[in-house]
């Protein structure tokens, strides 16, 4: 499943980056577009699946545990200067005028994505025209600055969080990784204007199509 889901991901990888670089600059400036190269990693994918779904056996189940893994193509876009909300607005709007569909928007400035998660950020999910989810997330330099010197002990928290039992040394190991994680975005300031961006709940109905579109995509696949 994780190595379908990110080969038709790569199929539309072009296209979408393209669509992202039309987009971006065409904002008021000062902002800057980072592209992964390669998207997610397969054994990313997969845990991200056996986090949210367990092991999917059905294929109905396999369909939903697809489904749920909307950031195989993930792109930052960092507001340097300028005001927050507003370039945020653009980039969204401009991405819709490219008939790009907006499932959802979560404002981690706003509200904590959950109550020890201390992240800062904006993140918007997009399908394009046959199906294919990406996710725009973005950052002042600050915040940026935090997602990547915090990466690794979040990666290292996550990991023996996902595990049954800890060793005493591994949960030593965990509580140092959640500290480090927290220290790093202790002094993340939020910008003025953040809270204007709206949070935005997925549609069950996009939703419906999304799942429709990966269902008939993942057959033409096998």
């Amino acid at each position: 499943m994780a190595t379908q889901l990110r080969d038709l991901a790569l199929e539309r990888k072009q296209e979408i980056d393209a669509a992202m670089r039309e987009v971006v600059p065409n904002t008021d400036g000062g902002l800057e577009l980072h592209i992964s190269e390669q998207g997610k990693k397969r054994d990313s994918i997969r845990d991200k699946i056996e986090r949210k779904v367990g092991e999917p056996k059905t294929p109905e189940q396999r369909l939903q545990a697809a489904a749920s893994v909307l950031d195989v193509l993930r792109y930052d876009v960092e507001i340097q200067r300028g005001p927050f909300a507003a370039q945020c607005a653009a980039v969204l709007e401009g991405l819709e005028q490219k008939a790009m569909t907006l499932l959802r928007v979560k404002n981690a400035f706003a509200t904590r994505i959950s109550p020890d998660n201390p992240y800062k950020g904006v993140h918007a999910v997009f399908m394009d025209g046959i199906g294919q989810t990406f996710e725009v997330q973005f950052h002042t330099p600050q915040s940026m600055a935090a997602k990547k010197a915090g990466h690794i002990p979040y990666k290292m928290a996550q990991l023996l969080q996902a595990k049954p039992l800890l060793t005493e040394k591994q949960q030593e190991r965990l509580v140092n990784s959640i500290g480090l994680v927290h220290e790093t975005w202790r002094d993340v300031p939020t910008p003025d204007d953040a809270l204007k961006v709206a949070a935005r709940p997925p549609c069950e109905k996009v939703l419906e199509l999304q799942r429709a579109l990966l269902r008939k995509r993942l057959q033409i696949l096998q």
